[in-house]
């Protein structure tokens, strides 16, 4: 609330922008492997991720699975219970996150080898036989093992699509009338009739 659940992308894009702009990198949580979470779903959600990395935005995104809380209406609800159940898409989400998480350890000159040679010799000691088949190109997408652009053409991730968002006064002019009074006039953007 106020804002539509369409809009939701363009409230975290511009509550991101003017967060970083006044030096704020916020931790945004997001659920994978609900009960019947979709590809569709899933991929929406990498369009948005990808987005805020076309913008240079950034906060930390802590991708959580699903876990079913007690005396909730979901209790009884089950999602994915083990890493081997998540699907490529799931998997990419995830390690996109975590790579979108790390940038800025990649500023010094041994950052990029560190993380392609530790990501890729745990995966070929490990993790592959742990996680299953469909972590593997995730993997080496969070590897920088090849580029995201190639992996997109071969056909094993998915490259998150452009969002048309809209800007905070576009948002601003959404809001019912009855709730612009709580709308600070410092703050700038009000809708017209304010």
């Amino acid at each position: 609330m106020p804002f539509s659940i369409e809009d939701w992308p363009s409230v975290v894009l511009e509550g991101l922008r003017v967060m970083n702009e006044n030096n704020w990198f916020p931790v945004m949580t997001l659920i994978v492997g609900s009960p019947e979470e979709t590809d569709e779903d899933v991929m929406a959600t990498l369009d948005l991720v990808y987005e805020m990395e076309r913008r240079g935005l950034f906060g930390f995104l802590v991708p959580s699975i699903f876990t079913p809380l007690h005396d909730t209406r979901m209790e009884n609800d089950k999602g994915v219970s083990e890493t081997r159940e998540l699907s490529p898409l799931q998997w990419q989400l995830l390690m996109k996150c975590w790579k979108l998480n790390l940038r800025p350890g990649l500023y010094s000159w041994w950052g990029p080898i560190a993380w392609r040679t530790g990501a890729l010799a745990l995966w070929a000691w490990k993790l592959r036989k742990i996680n299953g088949p469909n972590f593997t190109w995730p993997l080496f997408m969070f590897a920088s093992a090849l580029p995201e652009k190639l992996m997109s053409r071969m056909g094993k991730i998915y490259l998150g699509q452009p969002l048309k968002t809209k800007t905070r006064k576009e948002l601003l002019e959404t809001i019912r009338p009855n709730q612009r009074q709580f709308l600070r006039e410092d703050c700038g953007d009000l809708p017209s009739g304010s």
